[in-house]
């Protein structure tokens, strides 16, 4: 048996490690959140109760999404910088785990996002939802 001791690593990293996890956890939150208000988007719109024969209530729900969608984004990105600050301060010594934990680029988030929501915004505005009935 060997005498070797696993390196003693001090609670200030230990901590910095469970908010790096943290920050990670917090952006699959938001995207949680996003994917829920989509869902909500499209589900009022395939419900045919809203006004969906209409491009001012069209265009106002495109804008209101856009809107949160931005700020979703830049929550995103908050994260990813709060991240990886926290990676470069664990360093060398957690790296098998801080490989993981460091966000995507900052401009893969803009691209990923910005591709979703025109997406979404180009549902909103062009699918043929079924309109309330004129009973």
């Amino acid at each position: 048996m060997s005498d070797e001791r696993p390196a003693k690593v001090d609670s200030e990293k230990i901590q910095l490690l469970q908010l790096a996890m943290d920050q990670a956890a917090r952006t699959n939150t938001y995207w949680n959140i996003y994917v829920a208000v989509v869902t909500a988007i499209f589900g009022v719109l395939a419900s045919g109760k809203a006004p969906v024969d209409k491009h001012v209530f069209k265009l106002a729900l495109s804008a209101l999404f856009l809107v949160f969608a931005i700020g979703n984004l830049r929550a995103i990105e908050a994260v990813g910088e709060v991240r990886t600050a926290l990676a470069a301060v664990l360093g060398a010594e957690f790296k098998e785990i801080t490989v993981g934990l460091k966000p995507a680029s900052e401009w893969g988030y803009r691209v990923f996002h910005g591709l979703l929501d025109a997406a979404i915004v180009a549902c909103i505005l062009f699918v043929k939802w079924p309109a309330p009935s004129r009973d």
